[in-house]
């Protein structure tokens, strides 16, 4: 058997003798390279090579560039010929398989997809799943390769939580989790804004739950979870930095120490912390946004904000938390011409939004997304997301500080972050 990957073109021809072709099971957990040889015709390559080493009993293998590869190209999943009745059976409604290997091996595509989707959302919950080292082999393996390729990333990066599930329980050095998450953000579909509270809470549960069935002492075991968290947590708010207002409010709920950011909010009042997000000549909006993108014509989605996303938002959260958030409902975003009806208040509805709107409040609409826990069904829709990823990138600066501003600003008004007993049996 061979693959064919590459023109046999001038152009192509003096490269190809420096081009490697590798294969890995991609269900097997030992993280096994082979090396895939290349085809010759009277000592000359001739593009293609040969798979005639690929056996059955690990199929499916993913064959992809070496490190050292001269030319890179596409990587693809080479499955062995199965039984053709099975390949076109219709999905069926199945149980979660045991392990993601299982799932991964569904012959249909769109029950590959659900029964993974599956799995992961229990892995998320079980940081004993027996599919955990699964993930750090693949990455150790397949890391130099974009995250795109397998679609075990593109299932975890589908689930915000359990890109923190990842966090918490690989045993990956932190560089390579550090790496981990700048590359989930940049090269799929994950948005760290949209992290909730009760993601946070979830997966700080779970692990509080692995270190309890180690057969520890209770307070040794408490002493393990509270440094682990901590370590963890410090990873992913130095490689995300807006996130850190809700992770300490978590690790506060954990381990009962207060950081220096939540003390300093405690003697803030939420009008202070918004007024100085919005108004003056000093404000966090005036000196970060209106200022340095002053000459720019290009401000996107104009609308997104007010005709689409904040009525999501408002229609959607819940109804619990609304006595906390009304009275400040209308000091929270910048130029709010706001809504009808909305947690028992009347607003006027602005008739044209400012160009500057959407740029400007979409954080601010993020972080309340996230510290209400508010379903996130709304931004399944691909529409949506693009719109929020080309606001962000518009301004990432101001995206970030504006969002982690936010947060702190919604921290302080009572009653709206609740947060129950992570460590309790």
């Amino acid at each position: 058997m061979l693959f064919r990957s590459l023109a046999t073109s001038t152009g192509w021809l003096r490269d190809l003798i420096g081009t490697r072709a590798v294969a890995s099971p991609l269900t097997l957990q030992g993280g096994v390279v082979h090396e895939v040889p290349p085809f010759e015709s009277g000592g000359a390559h001739v593009g293609a090579w040969d798979t005639s080493g690929l056996g059955l009993r690990h199929s499916p293998w993913l064959i992809y560039p070496a490190e050292d590869s001269a030319v890179l190209f596409r990587p693809m999943a080479w499955a062995l010929p199965a039984d053709p009745e099975l390949d076109s059976a219709a999905v069926e409604p199945v149980a979660v398989p045991a392990g993601l290997d299982e799932a991964m091996l569904e012959p249909n595509p769109l029950g590959r997809w659900k029964q993974m989707h599956a799995v992961m959302l229990s892995m998320s919950e079980d940081l004993q799943h027996v599919s955990w080292p699964m993930l750090d082999v693949a990455w150790q393996t397949f890391h130099h390769l974009p995250l795109t390729a397998l679609d075990v990333w593109r299932v975890v990066a589908k689930q915000p939580k359990a890109v923190l599930a990842f966090l918490l329980r690989s045993e990956l050095p932190d560089a390579d989790l550090a790496e981990a998450l700048r590359r989930f953000r940049n090269e799929t579909g994950w948005v760290p804004e949209l992290t909730t509270i009760a993601d946070l809470f979830a997966v700080s549960r779970a692990l509080w739950r692995f270190w309890s069935s180690q057969g520890l002492a209770p307070e040794r075991a408490r002493t393990y979870f509270n440094e682990e968290l901590e370590r963890r947590f410090k990873l992913l708010a130095a490689e995300i930095p807006s996130l850190e207002p809700l992770l300490d409010a978590v690790l506060l709920a954990a381990t009962g120490q207060a950081s220096a950011l939540l003390l300093e909010v405690a003697r803030l009042r939420t009008g202070d912390l918004l007024k100085s997000l919005w108004d003056g000549a000093e404000s966090l909006v005036n000196s970060q946004l209106f200022l340095v993108n002053s000459d720019r014509g290009d401000w996107p989605c104009r609308d997104f904000v007010e005709r689409l996303a904040l009525p999501a938002l408002l229609q959607d959260c819940p109804p619990s938390l609304g006595g906390a958030l009304a009275p400040h409902l209308d000091k929270l975003f910048w130029s709010f011409g706001a809504w009808k009806g909305y947690f028992g208040r009347q607003f006027s509805v602005n008739a044209q939004p400012d160009f500057k709107f959407s740029a400007a409040n979409l954080p601010v609409l993020c972080a309340l997304w996230s510290a209400t826990s508010t379903s996130r069904q709304w931004w399944s829709d691909p529409h949506h997301r693009l719109a929020l990823r080309q606001i962000r990138d518009f301004d990432p600066v101001w995206f970030e500080q504006a969002y982690r501003h936010a947060c702190k600003a919604l921290m302080s008004i009572n009653g709206l972050i609740q947060l129950g007993q992570i460590t309790e049996p």
